[in-house]
């Protein structure tokens, strides 16, 4: 029988390592505050750096886990940097090269991660310039938003714990009422029969003939299910971290800016993984997984609306019309040369090629810092 420690290093090395650490304190002390709130056992955690910049919650064999992924914190200081500075071009385009050629060495696709770690190289981000007016500010923020992550991910293991192992039924109601109100926003200003055709894929295999056969079945998808159990860990993320943090402004403008990266990471993520890649295809279709990430942001924020916090929602949009990351994105695409003409190794070309040196030397070209 395969032990549990085996499993838990089998999970992390699946994930693409860039390092292993140990546990820091202040992590621990997070960790037990919001299992003594949500009333759940305390996980053991598996602190780690990994490409795949990702917590995870489980259960093994009756025991809780946490994995803490710091590369997810060390891109969300770059982002945070990025967005509450001058939103620089040349930064924004760096953290694009890190992001794609990250991801190219988790696909195994080294000679095109190859030609993005020099374009990755070739750049400086500028708001290291202004580091020491900035540190402090980002430094709260991405301990903010690390709070409300590690509460999001204990939540999930609280649903797992209770007895019914699922959502509180207030909540499944809240759930289905606002996704209704979000339907209806959307498709005032969008043809019906387009919202079904190219929304309902993602949470139903079959497209419905009309909105009341889409709500039927949105019920009983179990695609929807998780989704509102997302959005449910979103909320009680959000309230561990208020009931700890007695600043609501800067506590939803770090959430914000975490869950708008997520979105952007989300996108990024499918762009690359397109069996075609995305080489000179500026207009390209919003990714199933773009949809269900901006629907947790739009629950989030109907969520703040709901419990009336007061200038809650102007620092929600604060931090959307400071993050235009998505909104560049397109026009990176226009950057990258098209698939007949990308200048780049291919395997043919490195006949000697140590794949494990290769991949240790490009981790090492991307990365910026470790932020606990």
């Amino acid at each position: 029988m395969i032990s549990e420690r085996e499993i838990i290093a089998r999970k992390v090395a699946d994930r693409c390592c860039r390092r292993d650490i140990h546990n820091g304190s202040d992590i621990n002390n997070i960790v037990e505050e919001c299992c003594e709130d949500l009333q759940v056992n305390i996980p053991e955690i598996i602190q780690c750096e990994t490409l795949t910049r990702s917590f995870c919650a489980f259960y093994l064999r009756g025991r809780p886990y946490l994995i803490y992924d710091s590369c997810l914190m060390e891109v969300l200081y770059i982002y945070d940097s990025i967005i509450m500075t001058e939103n620089n071009e040349q930064d924004m385009e760096k953290l694009f090269y890190k992001l794609i050629g990250e991801e190219l060495i988790r696909m195994n696709d080294l000679p095109r991660s190859l030609y993005f770690s020099g374009k990755y190289r070739n750049l400086n981000y500028s708001f290291d310039d202004n580091k020491e007016r900035i540190e402090q500010n980002i430094l709260q923020m991405v301990s903010l938003q690390s709070y409300f992550l590690i509460g999001h991910e204990l939540t999930h293991l609280s649903l797992e714990a209770s007895s019914s192992k699922g959502l509180p039924q207030d909540f499944w109601k809240f759930a289905k009422v606002s996704m209704q109100v979000l339907t209806e926003r959307l498709i005032k200003d969008y043809p019906i029969d387009t919202f079904l055709k190219e929304r309902a894929g993602y949470f139903l295999d079959t497209i419905p003939s009309s909105l009341k056969e889409y709500f039927d079945a949105l019920w009983n998808s179990n695609r929807f299910r998780h989704f509102a159990e997302e959005c449910y860990c979103d909320l009680m993320g959000l309230k561990l971290l208020l009931e700890h943090y007695r600043n609501p402004k800067d506590s939803v403008r770090a959430i914000s800016a975490a869950i708008n990266y997520l979105i952007f990471q989300e996108a990024v993520r499918s762009d690359v993984s397109d069996s075609g890649f995305f080489f000179g295809n500026i207009i390209h279709d919003v990714s199933r997984t773009m949809y269900f990430s901006v629907l947790r942001m739009e629950f989030l924020l109907i969520i703040l609306q709901y419990n009336g916090h007061e200038h809650i929602e102007e620092c929600f949009f604060e931090i959307q019309e400071r993050s235009i990351l998505t909104r560049y994105w397109s026009e990176l695409i226009r950057k990258i040369p098209s698939e007949e003409s990308f200048s780049v190794l291919s395997e043919e070309d490195l006949p000697n090629l140590d794949r494990e040196h290769l991949v240790s030397v490009l981790i090492k070209t991307f990365y910026y810092a470790h932020i606990g």
